[in-house]
C-alpha cells in the first residue's frame, strides 16, 4: 500500500498537465500513488492521463461528467489508499523533494495530523513572482489555524497534507465553487490537534490565464457565510470559543467589508445581492457598523445605488491619477 496518495483534479489542462505529472513522477521518494480525476475535459487531458497510467502502475485514472473540482477531489478521497493525502492542481507542479521532505518530518514527529508548507508563485512566463513561507510562531491546533489565516495561507488545499484517518468521511462541499478549500480544511481541523508548518517552498503555484479572469458570483455572500460558519464550528468544537471570540468577531467584520466592496466593485443585482448579505450570519454578528451597513439594514437600496455610483467615480479618478503618475 502506498504511503502517500496524490490527488489531481483535471479539467481541460492539456497545456500544463505533463509538467504537473512529470513533477510527481520525478519525486525522490517513491512510495506514492497518483489519482487523476478527469472532470469531463473536452481537450486531450483524459488521453494524456491515460498515457501516463500506462507508463506507471502507481497511476490510476478516473473520469466523471463535468461536476467541478470538489466532486473530482471527492472521487480521489474515496479511491485513495495511502496513509497521507495531498492535492496538486493540474496547472501547478511540485518540487522533486516534496514527498521526501514530508516523509522526513513525519518520521521525526509521528503524532502529526496536518502539515502546512510554503509555496512559490510563478507568472505566466514561468518567472518566480513571490515565495511564501508561512510562520508558525510556535502555535499548534486552532491557534496555528487562526495565525495562518491571518497570513492568508490557511485555506488553500494544495499547501497542506492530511493524515487520511483524520479526514474520515469529510468531503468537499460540491455546491461550493469558491472557498471550498477553506471550509474543508476547517472541517478536518475539527478532528486534529497536532499540526506543523514545514517552512520550505515545495509547491509551485502558477498564475494561469483562467485565474486572472474574475468570475462574478451573485451568491458571493452565501459562499463567505459558509466559510464563517465553518470557522465558528471549528472554534466551538475544540472549545476555543472564549479564547478566540475576538478572532471570530474580526472575521465577521472582515467578511462584511469584503462582501460590501465586492458588491460595489462588480456588476451584481444590488437589491438581491445586498439582501443576501443582510441574511448572513456574519452580518448579523459583525460589530463595526458603517453608514452603508445601516442603509442595507433598512433596505434603502436607492441610497445603496448612489453609494455605488460615488464609489465608482472615486475609483475611476484614483485609477486615472495612478496612470498619469506612471507616465
Amino acid at each position: 500500500m502506498a504511503k502517500y496518495s496524490v490527488i489531481v483534479p483535471v479539467f481541460n489542462a492539456e497545456r500544463t498537465l505533463s509538467r504537473c505529472l512529470d513533477s510527481i513522477m520525478q519525486q525522490t521518494y517513491t512510495n506514492w500513488e497518483l489519482l487523476l480525476i478527469d472532470d469531463g475535459s473536452t481537450d486531450n487531458s483524459f488521453s494524456i492521463c491515460s498515457d501516463y497510467s500506462k507508463r506507471d502502475i502507481r497511476i490510476r485514472v478516473f473520469r466523471q461528467e463535468n461536476s467541478g473540482p470538489s466532486a473530482a477531489r471527492n472521487i480521489g478521497l474515496e479511491q485513495a489508499t495511502g496513509e497521507w493525502i495531498c492535492f496538486v492542481d493540474s496547472d501547478d507542479f511540485i518540487s522533486k523533494d516534496y514527498l521526501k521532505e514530508m516523509e522526513r518530518v513525519i518520521r521525526q514527529r509521528q503524532e502529526l495530523e496536518i502539515i502546512f508548507l510554503g509555496f512559490r508563485k510563478l507568472g505566466l512566463n514561468g518567472e518566480i513572482t513571490d515565495t511564501v513561507i508561512p510562520a508558525d510562531n510556535g502555535y499548534r491546533g486552532v491557534e496555528l489555524a487562526a495565525y495562518l489565516s491571518k497570513q492568508g495561507v490557511y485555506g488553500f488545499t494544495w499547501i497542506k497534507i492530511f493524515r487520511k484517518d483524520r479526514i474520515r468521511d469529510i468531503r468537499f462541499h460540491e455546491d461550493l465553487n469558491l472557498f471550498e478549500d477553506e471550509v474543508f480544511t476547517c472541517e478536518v481541523m475539527q478532528q486534529c490537534r497536532e499540526t506543523f508548518v514545514l517552512r520550505k517552498a515545495l509547491y509551485n503555484y502558477v498564475c494561469s490565464e483562467e485565474s486572472l479572469m474574475r468570475k462574478i458570483y451573485e451568491d458571493y455572500c452565501r459562499k463567505c457565510d459558509e466559510v464563517y460558519l465553518a470557522w465558528k464550528k471549528l472554534l466551538t468544537t475544540q472549545n476555543e470559543w472564549k479564547e478566540y471570540g475576538d478572532y471570530l468577531e474580526n472575521r465577521a467584520n472582515f467578511f462584511v467589508s469584503r462582501c460590501r466592496y465586492y458588491g460595489l466593485e462588480n456588476n451584481v443585482n444590488l437589491k438581491s445581492y445586498f439582501s443576501s448579505l443582510k441574511k448572513t450570519t456574519f452580518f448579523e454578528e459583525h460589530t463595526h457598523i458603517t453608514h452603508m451597513d445601516k442603509l442595507i439594514m433598512s433596505d434603502r437600496y436607492v441610497q445603496v445605488w448612489l453609494e455605488k455610483k460615488k464609489y465608482n467615480i472615486k475609483s475611476g479618478m484614483a485609477s486615472h491619477i495612478k496612470r498619469r503618475t506612471k507616465k
